[in-house]
């Protein structure tokens, strides 16, 4: 059985959400300058994959709902903290803290990923 084409569904659908949720929350959060969308744009490219990736396989080898469900909070934690410190390095023109930023965003994106 070929996994390709729904794990890229999976990765493609989950990042485009991701970037149509995050980028506005960001900016409406005062993150203004294109630079600094671009950081929140590239940063989200690179942890949502990962994170869509290890919920994939969890998923594909049957690993038990609830325990996906804490793997899921655990990486979603994770996000939040690496997101964050890429933020608080990379982001010049913002005037909310990094760390807060990755949090609210993160909710949004993960609130509308389950509603859908």
């Amino acid at each position: 059985m070929n996994l390709l084409p729904e794990y890229f569904n999976m990765v493609s659908f989950n990042l485009f959400l991701t970037l149509i949720v995050e980028v506005p929350v960001a900016f409406l959060l005062g993150v203004r300058k294109s630079e600094d969308l671009e950081t929140v744009v590239f940063t989200n490219a690179v942890s949502n994959p990962v994170l869509i990736t290890v919920v994939f396989l969890l998923l594909r080898l049957n690993i038990i709902l609830g325990t996906v469900n804490v793997v899921i909070l655990l990486m979603e934690i994770i996000v939040v903290f690496a997101e964050g410190a890429v933020y608080r390095r990379f982001l010049r023109g913002g005037k909310i803290n990094p760390f807060l930023l990755s949090f609210l965003a993160n909710v949004c994106s993960f609130a509308v990923g389950a509603i859908l």
